[in-house]
Formats: structure tokens, C-alpha cells, sequence
């Protein structure tokens, strides 16, 4: 049996992590509408079809992708006390389950997986999730990659043009502007429509 208290330890009021789940809630929606493009854009044939996915399956590659954004939200101390604990060794055995289990079902799979990648400890191969999480990291941190200062620990400014991405310096935004992995330039400049 797994004991999946393990969030107990993370010492973060419950209104936030309710915030951060809402969140992820529709970030999860998200990922799911990209896998299912992308799924469909790679299949050989229109005429082969992935059989349905049962909604057990579905329910347990939702907890895994919660799991997973947990993760890569914490501070990468508290992420590498977390991958060394018990409970992550007895998660990353069943996930090795789980993908046998899972393995007819390509979207189900591609849900699991990052999770193991990021419990082995290489979670810059977890790509698309850090995206995802990456574009919410401005609206209460500084939107800066690896910066930690939080709209509670320091004073923080909003981009001129945007005014929904917040960044504790002027070096941090121009860093920000340019980063080639997450450029702000290109969100900033997204058509509302």
C-alpha cells in the first residue's frame, strides 16, 4: 500500500495549494487537448483508431499528472528530498506497472511518463509539463526561469505591455524577453483571439 500523505510535508497553506490545483486543473485540460492533436497529427492512419480509454485509466493518469506538477512546483531542495523518500521509490515501482498496463493507450502513456522521468531525476526531459507549469510561473512569482521570489517575499512589478507577467527586476524581464526556451516577447504579443 502507498502512502500518498507525502504533501503533508510540503508546508504551504491550503488556500494556496487549492489555487494551485485549480490551476493545474485546467492546465491538465490543456495538456490533455495538446496530446490528443498531437496524437492525431502523428497516427499513420486515419482509419486506426486507439481504443477507448477505460476511466480508471483516466482517473489515475489525472492523479499522476497532479503528481507531477506538484513536483516540478517545489523548490528543487524540497524536489530532490521528495524523489529521495521512500514514498517516491514505492510511486516510481508502480508507475513501472502502471505503463505496462497502460501501454495500448498512447495518451494514457504519455501522461505517465514524465512522472517517471522527473522521479528518476531528469526532469528537463519532462518537457512539455515544465511548459505548461513555466506558463503560469509569472502571475505570482517572478516570471523569470529559476528566479524564487514570490509576490509574498519580495515587491514585484507587472510587464508594461502585458500587465499580467510579474518580475522582481528590469534584468530579470529583458532576460525574460529573449530566453529562447519560454520567450515572454511572444506570449506578450499573442492576438487575444
Amino acid at each position: 500500500m502507498v502512502d500518498c500523505r507525502w504533501w503533508k510535508y510540503l508546508h504551504v497553506p491550503v488556500r494556496r495549494i487549492c489555487i494551485h490545483i485549480c490551476r493545474l486543473r485546467d492546465l491538465d485540460h490543456k495538456g490533455e487537448r495538446w496530446l490528443l492533436l498531437r496524437w492525431t497529427w502523428s497516427r499513420p492512419s486515419r482509419h486506426l483508431q486507439e481504443p477507448d480509454t477505460p476511466q480508471d485509466m483516466l482517473h489515475l493518469c489525472r492523479l499522476t499528472r497532479v503528481a507531477l506538477y506538484l513536483l516540478l512546483g517545489c523548490p528543487l531542495e524540497l524536489q530532490e528530498d521528495l524523489r529521495k523518500s521512500p514514498v517516491a521509490h514505492q510511486v516510481r515501482s508502480i508507475c513501472d506497472e502502471i505503463l505496462v498496463w497502460v501501454e495500448p493507450y498512447f495518451a494514457a502513456s504519455q501522461s505517465i511518463t514524465p512522472l517517471v522521468l522527473v522521479l528518476d531525476g531528469d526532469s528537463m526531459k519532462a518537457t512539455s509539463p515544465l511548459e505548461l507549469l513555466d506558463s503560469i510561473r509569472g502571475l505570482e512569482g517572478c516570471g523569470h526561469r529559476g528566479c524564487s521570489k514570490t509576490i509574498e517575499t519580495s515587491q514585484l512589478f507587472q510587464c508594461s505591455r502585458c500587465k499580467t507577467v510579474l518580475y522582481c527586476s528590469k534584468i530579470h524581464q529583458k532576460e525574460d524577453w529573449f530566453d529562447s526556451k519560454r520567450p515572454h516577447k511572444a506570449w506578450c504579443y499573442r492576438t487575444p483571439w
